[in-house]
């Protein structure tokens, strides 16, 4: 939902498919930025976009780019995308 406001969401990467939607959503925008690896990682990535405008800008203008352009968050697209691995 941020990401349909065009708010960037930093996301820690998982090791379950519930854990790894955000991940899944940021790779697709191409926000690899806005993944981390570790509790350390979310952390300064977290801090970093937050204190720094000109990076937070940047994020910005990719979600508001790709999310739109691609999408990314249509459920009908990834519903016939999912589909057609099965025919």
């Amino acid at each position: 939902e941020l990401l349909y406001l065009n708010i960037p969401v930093v996301t820690l990467k998982g090791n379950h498919f519930i854990s790894n939607t955000s991940y899944s959503l940021n790779m697709n925008l191409e926000l690899e930025h806005c993944v981390a690896n570790s509790v350390s990682d979310y952390t300064s990535k977290s801090i970093e976009l937050s204190k720094n405008p000109k990076l937070y800008s940047c994020v910005e203008e990719q979600v508001i780019k790709k999310i739109h352009k691609d999408d990314v968050l249509s459920s009908l697209y990834f519903y016939k995308d999912f589909v057609s691995l099965f025919l």
